[in-house]
């Protein structure tokens, strides 16, 4: 649903005001229970990645649906006033992986996932001063990119857009900024399969093809939620042996990054969002509904 700026600015007004923020977010979470057009896909990728069934998939998934909501409320917040998030992040362990490099005027790699509240994550990291310049794929609506593009802007996070060429993404890393790779989703025709969740399947290359290029610091970011307004980073290095050709090097960079993921989507399953088609390879074969 597209929503204009004016509406925005009216959202966001009401979301910064406590006593709201709870209705709100009940708001959006029965909405969203009632017309969500991929729930099915959730539910499904939930059941084929975690081998659940039944009651345990659609409480799990309830309580995804609820952590979504919250974090719209959040950033509707936020898109008013974006240092609140200095204030949301309890706690940002490992940000000592971030300093040392950026420090020293080196660019880092830092892999994450649709897990948390991303955008407040990025919006901590740009409100603390960190360099964020992050790869994003706009939505095909041009009013919705727009307006997103605006929220990010407001937070001070600086994107590259995906359609641009590797050079900026290399670039950037070059100039000592952090090039902020959202590696959860399926990779495409040129991708790289590798195992997620047990299963193969199309992964982008970029964490492990920038680490290859410039020999610059990979670092997980793992965000999670502890409550409304209420959440804790983690930034872990990550690491895999470099020795064999490019191709060896590669392929060995995306299944430790997949490894990494699945790791904190694993620590915090209700946070993930669900809704991608990532497993499309099981979609094909009959496996998952398309």
């Amino acid at each position: 649903m597209a929503v204009s700026g004016g509406l925005m600015g009216l959202l966001s007004a009401a979301a910064g005001l406590p006593p709201l923020r709870g209705p709100m977010a009940r708001g959006v979470e029965l909405l969203t229970l009632a017309l969500d057009p991929r729930g099915s896909v959730a539910k499904a990728n939930m059941a084929f990645a975690l081998g659940i069934s039944g009651p345990q998939v659609e409480d799990l998934y309830r309580r995804s649906v609820r952590h979504l909501a919250w974090s719209v409320v959040e950033c509707l917040a936020l898109y008013r006033e974006p240092r609140l998030a200095l204030d949301w992040v309890l706690s940002a362990e490992g940000a000592e992986n971030l300093k040392g490099p950026v420090s020293e005027g080196k660019g880092v790699i830092l892999v994450t996932a649709h897990l948390g509240n991303w955008e407040l994550a990025a919006f901590w990291m740009a409100q603390s001063g960190y360099p964020l310049m992050p790869i994003v794929r706009p939505p095909d609506d041009g009013q919705e990119a727009g307006l997103l593009e605006d929220f990010r802007r407001r937070g001070g996070v600086r994107t590259i857009p995906t359609a641009d060429n590797m050079s900026r993404a290399l670039k950037a890393l070059k100039g000592g900024n952090i090039l902020g790779i959202l590696a959860d989703q399926h990779g495409g025709s040129v991708g790289l399969e590798a195992e997620f969740f047990g299963h193969r399947t199309s992964t982008v290359r970029g964490p492990a093809v920038f680490r290859h290029l410039t020999g610059l610091p990979v670092v997980l970011l793992e965000a999670w939620r502890e409550g409304p307004m209420a959440h804790r980073l983690r930034f872990s290095p990550l690491s895999w042996p470099e020795e064999g050709d490019r191709e060896a090097r590669i392929a060995r960079g995306v299944q430790e990054v997949n490894r990494a993921l699945e790791g904190a989507i694993r620590r915090h399953p209700e946070q993930w969002f669900w809704h991608h088609r990532r497993f499309r390879e099981a979609m094909r074969e009959g496996l998952l509904p398309s």
